[in-house]
């Protein structure tokens, strides 16, 4: 695939994740989903441990497992393929959350 081509599709995917879908995450969610996006191929697909989600956003690797689970929940992330050992769990960014997952205060 032509590397501009490349470009200009994470551009378009990014772009959607700003203007669609972050606002309806809690902040934590908004930048796990930055960070995958950072490392997803131009297929929306990714693997990364928990433990480097919690090393590149500075929060826990328990909250991370927490906030991952939540995005799955919400239909922003969904499992192509599960992890075993030492493999990581291989996730799409769907783009598509289903309703606000903020809780109201």
């Amino acid at each position: 695939m032509n590397p501009r081509k490349k470009s200009d599709i994470r551009f378009r995917h990014v772009n959607h994740l700003c203007d669609r879908v972050l606002r309806n995450l809690k902040t934590s969610e908004a930048l796990i989903l930055l960070i995958a996006w950072r490392h997803a191929d131009v297929r929306s697909t990714f693997a990364l441990s928990e433990s480097r989600f919690a090393e590149q956003s500075g929060i826990s690797q328990r909250q991370v497992i927490r906030i991952l689970d939540g995005l799955i929940q919400a239909g922003a992330l969904k499992i192509l393929e599960p992890g075993v050992g030492t493999k990581s769990t291989r996730y799409k960014i769907t783009g598509e959350p289903r309703g606000d997952t903020k809780k109201s205060t």
